[in-house]
């Protein structure tokens, strides 16, 4: 009998972003980390995009070798253009698809110096090739996720908020990815 389980025995993208979610009360600023829909990471607003970015992807890593995959690339916006992801994603052998800022220089970091050196030669070209546009997943799930729940939290514990922010993220993600049905009355 065929085996049509699907084989996760592959390479896997991860693509990184951070959405804004506003406290009602205190109108403070949450990041949500987000390498795969199902590793999230909330932070405050003194948390920039890039500082969690690493554990994001450690714990990716962990979870897609546990599957039997491996990572072949990051996909991430500017926010993400820091020396230390492009070292780190270096030394895995993971091909970085990172948009870096106008007027970044080369300064002997291999990752990341192959990226300005591909973007210097052509943003357009870059972007195609390299598949950029891909995060626009990631991009289209942030907009229905604040146009279904807005882009506030109504918790004020910051434990029950992670939770509130988990709980809207698994429904964006089953509504999106076609599991749960709507009901029109």
């Amino acid at each position: 009998m065929p085996d049509n389980s699907e084989d996760l025995t592959q390479d896997f993208v991860i693509v990184l972003d951070s959405i804004g979610i506003k406290l009602t009360n205190r109108g403070e600023w949450l990041s949500k980390k987000h390498g795969k829909v199902s590793h999230m990471k909330v932070t405050d607003n003194r948390t920039h995009d890039s500082q969690c970015a690493i554990g994001l992807l450690e714990n990716s890593m962990e979870k897609t070798e546990a599957l039997g995959g491996k990572v072949k690339e990051v996909i991430a916006d500017t926010g993400y253009d820091i020396h230390e992801i492009f070292r780190y994603l270096g030394r895995k052998g993971i091909k970085p698809v990172i948009k870096v800022r106008e007027g970044v220089v080369i300064i002997g970091n291999r990752a990341g110096d192959e990226v300005v050196r591909a973007i210097r030669k052509g943003k357009k070209k870059w972007r195609k090739i390299n598949g950029y546009g891909r995060r626009w997943h990631v991009e289209s799930f942030f907009s229905s996720f604040k146009g279904w729940f807005g882009e506030y939290v109504s918790s004020v514990k910051f434990e029950n908020i992670r939770k509130e922010l988990m709980f809207k993220v698994v429904i964006t993600s089953m509504f999106l990815s076609g599991g749960v049905g709507m009901l029109v009355s």
